[in-house]
């Protein structure tokens, strides 16, 4: 194999180069006289040198997370800058950037990195050899947003940011208040999720709603991917599941659903029952979702939905209490058999009359066509056995019958806004 000396100037004048060594997993080693020595394999997409294999063709498998990896390398970007001494302002006006602000996003993992931009901090701070190297990778697999969006049929802005972090997630734990979560809506119950918030303003939204239903369930398609799926692991709320989420007919498909996804071997359910304690009377003050990465330097990384902004956590000390808070809410749930069970029972009551797992939803409309396309399929019924095992309870109350379905919520229990759909 023949190397080419490419230099930063070279992808800056030609970024589809760059963009297509990074989608098709090639990899650069970066020497300290700024030049990229391409083509170098990395071993984790299956090329092998003298294999007669083109690295141009070879199939993908779905890389780092890219908005994980940008935050990463700001931290990086940041540490090197305070190990030299240099102020943001000292930084800006030795390497000659226009934007003051360009600086501060790029620390805060707040915009595509370019890698000249990279290089050029790198040359500053004096750093080389392989740390160089590691960095510049890094930073490759943050701007590669164009190739990662390749992997979904279809993708929204509003659906963008969580299916970036779900992406590259050996481990996904969700905690849910008053709404599903989004990688387990049925096609109904999304688009009731999305329909219901339309009237907020702005009211002149022009985002179509079979477009976010059609993304959210690409999404979900994580969980059933043949390679390497991510454990899922959920507790929803009794509130989330009975009650006000949406007409009759919606909440038994969604209630079917989660029968369904319950047996995948790689997702565990657990069901908060609404008058059970957890932890001498502790309350959550919102849904969150924690999320851990194959490479144990990405951060581990918390998020956290409002009506108007998402919060990404990603410093040690909030990791921990959420960490705390999950483990708490884990053991005041039913074990996950269990919580089959009262799914089951639930479901039944409202009329569901199939829930092995590889059942379709009978009652997505057939204007869904698009968001079907994308929905993930259930895998086998006895995939169960293969699940972890569940938590020893604590302050267990008896789990509410199964016509609770005909009943609302206490007054008060619900205190998520509606117009949340993730």
């Amino acid at each position: 194999m023949t190397a080419r000396y490419l230099s930063k100037d070279y992808f800056r004048k030609n970024p589809f180069d760059y963009s297509m060594l990074s989608m098709c997993g090639v990899g650069y080693t970066v020497t300290p006289d700024r030049s990229i020595l391409s083509p170098v394999t990395r071993p984790s997409f299956g090329y092998r040198p003298g294999s007669g294999q083109s690295p141009w063709r070879l199939p993908v498998s779905r890389g780092p997370s890219p908005i994980v990896r940008r935050r990463r390398l700001g931290n990086e970007l940041r540490r090197h800058r305070e190990a030299n001494g240099l102020t943001g302002e000292q930084v800006i006006a030795r390497i000659g950037w226009a934007s003051a602000s360009k600086l501060s996003r790029l620390e805060n993992g707040r915009s595509r990195p370019d890698l000249s931009d990279v290089l050029d901090l790198l040359d500053l701070y004096g750093v080389f050899g392989p740390e160089r190297d590691q960095l510049v990778a890094i930073a490759r697999d943050a701007a590669n947003t164009r190739g990662w969006l390749r992997e979904y049929p279809v993708m929204t802005q509003r659906q963008r940011g969580y299916a970036e972090l779900e992406s590259g997630s050996v481990d996904i734990r969700e905690y849910a208040a008053a709404i599903v979560p989004g990688l387990l809506q049925s096609p109904g119950y999304a688009r009731t999720r999305i329909h219901s918030s339309r009237w907020l303003p702005p009211e002149d939204d022009d985002r179509d709603p079979d477009t976010e239903v059609a993304a959210r369930l690409a999404r979900q398609a994580i969980l059933t991917r043949e390679l390497d799926p991510p454990r899922y692991e959920a507790v929803l709320d009794e509130a989330a599941l009975i009650g006000r989420g949406g007409p009759a007919e919606v909440m038994r498909e969604q209630l079917g659903h989660l029968c369904r996804l319950a047996q995948l071997p790689n997702v565990t359910l657990r069901v908060l029952p609404r008058d059970t304690m957890v932890a001498e009377w502790y309350l959550p003050h919102t849904a969150f979702s924690m999320y851990r990465f194959a490479d144990p330097a990405d951060p581990e990384t918390v998020a956290v939905e409002t009506l108007v902004t998402d919060l990404v956590l990603t410093e040690k000390p909030d990791i921990e209490r959420y960490a705390a808070l999950f483990e708490r809410l884990c053991e005041a749930a039913l074990p996950a058999d269990q919580s089959l069970d009262w799914l089951r029972e639930v479901a039944l009551a409202a009329g569901v009359t199939d829930l092995s797992a590889g059942a379709q939803d009978a009652s997505a409309g057939a204007g869904d066509a698009t968001a079907r396309a994308t929905e993930p399929s259930a895998g086998p019924a006895d995939a169960r056995a293969g699940r972890t095992a569940p938590r020893p309870r604590r302050h267990r109350e008896p789990a509410l019958p199964p016509d609770t379905l005909a009943r609302s919520p206490a007054a008060g229990t619900c205190i998520a806004c509606p117009a949340l759909i993730r």
